[in-house]
């Protein structure tokens, strides 16, 4: 199923689901993002940076150093396939992955993999924050630390 998105072509902000708007930027977005474009018709990497470009009315252009990689990791996840045209297009795995983002269930993780890269970015956002802006919440994370270290003295 393809989902089109007329109000792209007009001066209105185009209607995304919530998960792309909160995931901008980096490199879940970016993924988000070629999802999404790729969820209304097969391209290939100069017209998915052409569309991101048009779609966020020309507040960003991913460069091609950062769209390939993303398209390559997500054919190798099997999210996408490359065609003899050179236009990827998503597979069935894509698909249901774009459903999800579309319902809005994309923030939640769907296995522990997953669970534990998001920590990883909350981490680094943390870290990037400085000691100042995580010291109120001490307390928390002492009692996060102290049940992972439950979990994994089992």
């Amino acid at each position: 199923m393809i989902y089109d998105d007329k109000d792209t072509a007009g001066f209105h902000p185009p209607t995304l689901p919530t998960p792309f708007l909160r995931d901008y930027h980096g490199k879940s977005g970016l993924r988000n993002w070629v999802i999404l474009v790729l969820s209304r018709s097969p391209r290939n990497g100069a017209e998915i940076m052409d569309e991101i470009e048009t779609m966020s009315f020309g507040w960003w252009r991913p460069s091609p150093g950062s769209i390939y990689p993303t398209l390559e990791s997500l054919a190798k996840e099997g999210i996408i396939k490359k065609r003899s045209d050179n236009r990827y297009e998503l597979t069935e795995a894509g698909l249901e992955q774009f459903e999800r983002f579309r319902r809005g269930r994309a923030s939640s993780p769907e296995n522990i993999e997953e669970m534990i890269t998001n920590m990883e970015g909350y981490l680094s956002y943390m870290e990037e924050q400085g000691k100042g802006a995580v010291e109120p919440y001490t307390e928390s994370l002492k009692k996060i630390v102290d049940r992972i270290e439950k979990i994994l003295g089992e």
